[in-house]
Order: C-alpha cells, then structure tokens, then sequence
C-alpha cells in the first residue's frame, strides 16, 4: 500500500490526499454557516436606522436563525443519514446561500412589494437556519464517513476549530464591513463564498 492510502474501512479505501481536500471543503461551508450567527450582531444598528426596526424586530432578527437552525438539527441529520448526506448538505448550502441574498436585498423587496423589509429579512433570516440545519449534522457525518478511525480525531478536531473561529471572528467581519459598507453586504458576502463552496463539494465530497 503506498503512502497515500490508509486502512480501509468497509472494504474502501481511503485516500489520504483526498480526506484532507474534504476536510477543507467542508470547513469553508461551515465556516460561512457560524459566521452568520455573530457578523449580524454589530450592524444592527444601521439595520435598525435603515429599516425603522423596533428593539423587538431587530432581536427577532438575531435569534430567529439561531432558532431555525437548533429546532431542526437532529431531525435534518437524521433525515441526511437515510437520504443521502451529501445531497442534504448541498441542498441546505443553496438554501443558505439564496438566503443570504435574499437577506441582503431585503430593504429593496420590500419597497418594491409594500411588505415591511423588517419582516422579510426576519423571513430570510429563518430560511438561512434551515439551510444551517441541513448543512451542519452532515459536515460531521460527511468527516466521520471519509476519514480513518485514527485520523479521525485530528479531522474533527481542526473542524471544531473552524466553527469556534467562525463564531469569533463574525463580530469582526461585521465590523469591518459596515465601517465602510452598507450593512446588506454583511449578508452578500455569502454569496461567492457558497457558490465556490457547492461546486467544489459537488467535486471532491463523494456521498
């Protein structure tokens, strides 16, 4: 065997080059996913200034992808195991990525539909925590699935990285961003960042 294969686990075999491109990937979607519970907490302010949201409207705003996501986690990965865990976690990317765009052109929807931007931003807020809710369970069991038992620690344990550093770093993004731009650009970012994402998932991540 060289030195770019190890074990195999059910009767596959593992390339060792091909683990850690996965792990990459993966790690770059969940990356977005966690930055997304932090970066809108700094620009509330403009939020609230640009869309005359109440104090209630812009909590509602933070928590309701929060909310999203943590009620349908473990129904989601469940649902992943039996349908397929690669095909769920790119559906839950798409949904989070047009989500996102949809959060960031949500001002502009609502003046050209006469609905209340607050209410459709909260609206896309909940589509972005059940794209997060699709994505997440299946990062982890995407790693478990394409990583040996020994090499396994070290994969979650550099996943578990990333999401802790999504999370930190979100309020510092945010900042950076709405010092010099308009804060739906908090949410547009997202967009490139899926769009690479979902192809190379679609590439290298096998189901």
């Amino acid at each position: 065997m060289s030195s770019a294969t190890v074990a195999p686990i059910g009767g596959a075999t593992h390339d060792d080059r091909r683990s850690w491109q996965i792990l990459i990937v993966l790690c770059l979607a969940v990356f977005m996913l966690l930055l997304d519970t932090t970066v809108v907490n700094v620009a509330q302010v403009k939020i609230k200034d640009s869309l005359g949201a109440s104090l209630t409207q812009i909590q509602w705003i933070l928590d309701s992808y929060i909310l999203a996501y943590a009620v349908l986690l473990l129904s989601f990965g469940r649902l992943g195991d039996i349908y397929g865990r690669k095909k769920f976690f790119m559906v839950g990317m798409a949904i989070f990525t047009a989500a996102s765009v949809l959060c960031g052109a949500s001002e502009w929807l609502g003046d050209k539909t006469g609905i209340s931007g607050v209410y459709l931003l909260i609206l896309f807020r909940v589509m972005q925590g059940v794209g997060g809710a699709f994505m997440m369970p299946q990062s982890l069991s995407l790693l478990t699935v394409n990583f040996p038992a020994e090499k396994r620690g070290a994969a979650l344990g550099i996943w578990g990285s990333v999401v802790a550093l999504g999370a930190i770093v979100g309020p510092i993004i945010g900042g950076l961003i709405v010092t010099d731009y308009d804060w739906p650009w908090i949410f547009l970012i997202n967009l490139p960042v899926g769009l690479v994402s979902l192809f190379l998932v679609h590439r290298i991540v096998p189901e």
